[in-house]
């Protein structure tokens, strides 16, 4: 049990964290992801280097869901990512309702993450096939 609920904890947070890599199209696709108007070139590199961030690290939470070995540091990582943009939005408390969107699903999904933790280290009784 503990094995398909850390999977779908993974696959989910993955999702989550993987579907901003779109933003890496330009500012059509940040528009649509953030409500934002990007109208500077370095605003737009800057957004989409952030884009090709979350891909990663949602491809690494994605990666983790069949690869035990990656659990740990993909949920670091994960915690980090979405952790420090939880903490910057309730310091600057932003007005953008697409923003507030994110907030609310970044906390879902931290929330999640730190549930899959204890179950990080529970005996499975599957070896993972990558080791």
């Amino acid at each position: 049990m503990a094995a398909r609920i850390l999977w779908l904890i993974f696959i989910l947070v993955g999702l989550v964290n993987f579907l901003p890599l779109a933003g890496v199209a330009g500012s059509v696709a940040l528009s649509k992801l953030y409500a934002v108007d990007v109208v500077q070139a370095d605003l737009l590199l800057l957004l989409r280097h952030r884009a090709v961030f979350f891909g990663m690290v949602g491809g690494v939470l994605l990666a983790a869901a069949f690869v035990q070995r990656l659990r740990p540091m993909a949920t670091g990582a994960g915690l980090i990512s979405m952790g420090s943009f939880i903490l910057l939005y309730l310091v600057e408390h932003p007005a953008n309702l697409a923003l507030a969107n994110v907030f609310r699903i970044d906390v879902g999904a931290f929330f999640l993450l730190l549930m899959a933790c204890p179950l990080l280290y529970v005996k499975t009784g599957r070896p993972d096939k990558s080791e």
